[in-house]
C-alpha cells in the first residue's frame, strides 16, 4: 500500500510547484488598484501656457485698447465677426484639451485594428518581443485603447495610465492582463481608465507608437465598463494614425465588406494615410494559398493606388512572414512605414488652425486693400477725365457768357445808339426841312400869296412829299428793343443758370475727390487691420508655442498608485491573516518549494495557521497538495496533525487521494491522528 501512495503522490508532484497570479483578477486586489487610480489628482496646470500671451495681449495699442476690446470695436470689419469667440475657443478649449490629451507625439502611429479575433494583439506581441504584454485568446480583450512607445532610450517596460481625472498614474505591467470584457474579478478597471501607455524598449522599432484596438465587430453593445461600444474606441483611434495595419484572419481568405468600411473610415479621417492588409496566423494555409489570397487582395485594394504600403501573410505563432505582394521583409516595410509621417500631433495642428484664424483675417484685408486701390485706380482715371471735362466747360461757359454779353449788351446798345442816332439825325433834317416848309407857307401866306401858280404846286407837292417823309420816319422808329436793365437782367438770369450747372459738375467733381479720399482711409484702415492682426499672431503663437513647452517640461507628472509588492513574505502575510498581501505575493511568484526555519511550506504553513481562503486559493491554482516540506508532511498531514476538521474536509472533497499518502517518516493520517485524539472523525469521514 506504501508503494501506491508514493506513486499517487509522485504524480501529484507534477502539480505547479510555483504559482504566479495576475493580482488584478482578485477583486480585493483589483478594489484597490480602482481606488488608487479614481484618486490621483490630474496635476496639469494649462493656465501658464496663457499667461504671457494674456499679458502681451493685455497691453494697449496706439489706441489704447487691448486684444478683447481691439477685436470687439473692429469686430464688423472682420472676415469672421465671430473671430474674437472663436479664438477664445480654439486657445482655451481645443488646445487646453489636447494637451490634456497626452498622447501626442511626433513619432510615427501605426494603428493596429482589424476584427474580433483577427489575432491583433499576438501580432504585437510578436512584433514589439514583449511576448505575453498584451492579453491575447478567444475572450474579447482591451477596450481601453492603448498606445505602444517603443524607444530605443527605454530600458524596460513602462505602463501608465490616464484615469477619469486626465491624471496619469503609473500602473504594474500585469494590468494590461485584466483591463478585458469579461474580468474573473467582475471588476473592470476599464471603467477608471481612458488610455493607456506603454514605453518598450526597441531598437528596431524606435520611433512608432503602436495604438491596439478591440475587434470592431465583437458586438454592437456598449460595454457595461465604459458606456462605449468596441467599434466607437476602434473608429476614434484610427482618426489619430499615419499608418494603419488592418489585421484579417487568414481563414477569411479576404477582406470583408465591412472591414473595408472601416479602411475607407481611415482614409477619410487621415487624407495622406496609409494602410497595411496583413493576413494573420498564416500558418493554418499554407505558402501557396496565402499566396493566393495575398494576390487578389492586391488587386483588389489596386483603386487605393499608393495608399496601400503591402499587402501580406503573416504568422504570429512563429514570427514570419509567409508572403508579401510587395516581396517586403519585415525590415522593408517599418522602413515603408516610417515615412508615412510622423505624429498626428492634435495640438500642432490647433496651433495651425490658429495661425490659419490670423492668416485668413490678413488675407482677407489684403484682398480688400488690392479691391480699393483697383477702384482707386479707377477713380483717379475717372477724376481726371472729369477733371479735364469740367476745366473745358468752365473755359466754355466763360466764352459763352462774354459772347452774350457782347450780344445782350454791349453791342445791343451800339445798335439802339446807332438808331437813336439815325433818328435823331433824320427828325433834325426833317425839322429843317419843316422850318423851309414852313417859312415858305409864311412868306406864301403873308407877303406873297398868289405869286405863281408854279410856286404853288410846288409848295402842295413839297408838302405832299413832307408828309410823306414824316410818316416814314414815324413808322421806321416803331420797333420793338428792350432796354437796358432788361437785358442785364437776363443776362445775369442766364450766367446763375451757367453757373449752377457748372457748380453741380464742380460738386460731382469733388464727389470724386472725396471718393478717392474716403477709398484711401479704407485703404490705410485694412493695412492697419492687417499689420494689427500680423503682430497679434506673432504675440499669440509665440506665446503659445513658449507656454507649452513650459507645460510639458513639468506636465504630465506621473503618479505611483501600484500597490507595492516588494519585500511582502508569504510566511509573514499568511501567519498575519492578511488575504490581500497573501494574494499581492503572487505577482511575483511563489515557490511552494521555499521553507519556513522550521521546514514549513507555503501550503503546509497556510494549513497550519488555519487560514482555509488561503489553502482554497492554493487548491484553485493548482498547488500541489500532495508535495512534502522539509518537515516531511503535506497539507493533508498538516490539518490533521492540528486537528482542522474543516480543511480536511476541504482538501478531501478536492483530492480523496491525500488520505493515502504517507509522511516521510511513513506514517499515515491514522498515526498522526491519534497523536492528537483526531482519529475517530477522521475515521467517520473517511
Amino acid at each position: 500500500m506504501g508503494r501506491f501512495q508514493n506513486k499517487s503522490s509522485q504524480m501529484a508532484k507534477e502539480r505547479r510547484n510555483v504559482i504566479k497570479v495576475n493580482p488584478y483578477e482578485l477583486p480585493e486586489k483589483a478594489l484597490a488598484i480602482i481606488a488608487n487610480i479614481c484618486s490621483a489628482q490630474n496635476m496639469d496646470d494649462t493656465s501658464l501656457i496663457y499667461g504671457l500671451m494674456k499679458h502681451e495681449l493685455a497691453k494697449p495699442n496706439k489706441d489704447g485698447d487691448s486684444f478683447d476690446a481691439f477685436t470687439e470695436k473692429k469686430r464688423k470689419d472682420f472676415f469672421n465677426i465671430d473671430f474674437l469667440d472663436d479664438f477664445k475657443w480654439q486657445v482655451y478649449v481645443e488646445l487646453a484639451d489636447e494637451l490634456r490629451a497626452h498622447e501626442n507625439t511626433s513619432d510615427t502611429q501605426v494603428v493596429v485594428a482589424g476584427g474580433y479575433s483577427a489575432g491583433k494583439s499576438s501580432f504585437l506581441n510578436r512584433i514589439t518581443g514583449a511576448d505575453n504584454l498584451l492579453p491575447t485568446g478567444i475572450e474579447p480583450v482591451s477596450m481601453v485603447s492603448t498606445y505602444l512607445y517603443c524607444s530605443k532610450n527605454t530600458n524596460e517596460i513602462v505602463v501608465k495610465g490616464v484615469n477619469l481625472r486626465n491624471a496619469i498614474v503609473l500602473l504594474d505591467k500585469d494590468i494590461l492582463q485584466s483591463i478585458q470584457h469579461e474580468s474573473k474579478s467582475k471588476i473592470y478597471l476599464a471603467s477608471v481608465l481612458n488610455k493607456l501607455f506603454v514605453e518598450l524598449p526597441s531598437e528596431n522599432l524606435d520611433g512608432f507608437v503602436f495604438i491596439d484596438t478591440p475587434g470592431y465587430n465583437n458586438s454592437d453593445k456598449k460595454n457595461a465598463s465604459n458606456g462605449v461600444t468596441d467599434e466607437d474606441t476602434a473608429r476614434k483611434a484610427l482618426s489619430s494614425g499615419n499608418v494603419l495595419i488592418w489585421v484579417v484572419d487568414a481563414g477569411a481568405g479576404t477582406v470583408p465588406a465591412k472591414d473595408r468600411k472601416m479602411i475607407d473610415y481611415f482614409f477619410e479621417q487621415n487624407e495622406n494615410g496609409k494602410v497595411v492588409v496583413l493576413f494573420n496566423k498564416a500558418d493554418k494555409k499554407g505558402i501557396a494559398e496565402t499566396q493566393r489570397i495575398v494576390d487578389a487582395t492586391f488587386k483588389e485594394f489596386a483603386s487605393y493606388g499608393d495608399k496601400v504600403i503591402d499587402v501580406l501573410g503573416y504568422s504570429s505563432s512563429e514570427n514570419k512572414i509567409y508572403y508579401s505582394a510587395r516581396q517586403y521583409d519585415m525590415s522593408r516595410l517599418l522602413f515603408e512605414m516610417k515615412k508615412c509621417g510622423n505624429g498626428n500631433s492634435g495640438v500642432q495642428k490647433i496651433l495651425s488652425d490658429i495661425e490659419q484664424m490670423f492668416e485668413d483675417e490678413i488675407e482677407f484685408y489684403k484682398e480688400v486693400v488690392e479691391s480699393y486701390k483697383e477702384d482707386r485706380k479707377t477713380r483717379i482715371k475717372q477724376r481726371e477725365e472729369f477733371a479735364s471735362f469740367l476745366d473745358g466747360e468752365k473755359r466754355g461757359t466763360s466764352n459763352y457768357l462774354e459772347v452774350l454779353s457782347d450780344l445782350l449788351i454791349t453791342s445791343y446798345n451800339e445798335v439802339l445808339n446807332a438808331a437813336r442816332k439815325l433818328g435823331d439825325s433824320s427828325k433834325k433834317a426833317l425839322d429843317c426841312w419843316c422850318n423851309f416848309h414852313n417859312g415858305v407857307m409864311d412868306f406864301e401866306n403873308n407877303d406873297h400869296w398868289g405869286t405863281s401858280k408854279i410856286l404853288n404846286r410846288a409848295i402842295e407837292q413839297s408838302s405832299r412829299n413832307y408828309d410823306q417823309c414824316v410818316n416814314q420816319h414815324n413808322r421806321a422808329i416803331e420797333y420793338q428793343y428792350y432796354d437796358e436793365d432788361f437785358r442785364k437782367e437776363w443776362f445775369k438770369r442766364i450766367k446763375d443758370q451757367l453757373d449752377r450747372i457748372d457748380s453741380n459738375l464742380q460738386h460731382d467733381y469733388d464727389e470724386t475727390v472725396n471718393e478717392s479720399k474716403e477709398i484711401n482711409a479704407e485703404i490705410q484702415k485694412y493695412e492697419s487691420l492687417a499689420n494689427a492682426m500680423y503682430n497679434y499672431e506673432c504675440i499669440v503663437i509665440d506665446s503659445l508655442k513658449n507656454g507649452i513647452r513650459q507645460y510639458q517640461a513639468c506636465a504630465h507628472k506621473v503618479q505611483d498608485v501600484r500597490i507595492q509588492t516588494d519585500n511582502l513574505n508569504i510566511f509573514a502575510a499568511i501567519s498575519k491573516g492578511n488575504y490581500a498581501e497573501f494574494t499581492a505575493c503572487f505577482a511575483n511568484g511563489v515557490k511552494l518549494n521555499e521553507y519556513t526555519s522550521d521546514g514549513y511550506s507555503p501550503v503546509t504553513w497556510a494549513v497550519k495557521e488555519g487560514a482555509n481562503d488561503m489553502v482554497v486559493f492554493f487548491m484553485d491554482h493548482e498547488a500541489d497538495m500532495f508535495a512534502l516540506d522539509q518537515r516531511g508532511y503535506n497539507a493533508f498531514h498538516t490539518a490533521v496533525e492540528n486537528g482542522y476538521k474543516d480543511i480536511c474536509q476541504l482538501l478531501l472533497d478536492r483530492e480523496p487521494e491525500l488520505a493515502k499518502t504517507l509522511t516521510a517518516n511513513g506514517e499515515d493520517y491514522r498515526s498522526l491522528a491519534n497523536k492528537s485524539n483526531f482519529a475517530e472523525w477522521l475515521n467517520q469521514i473517511i
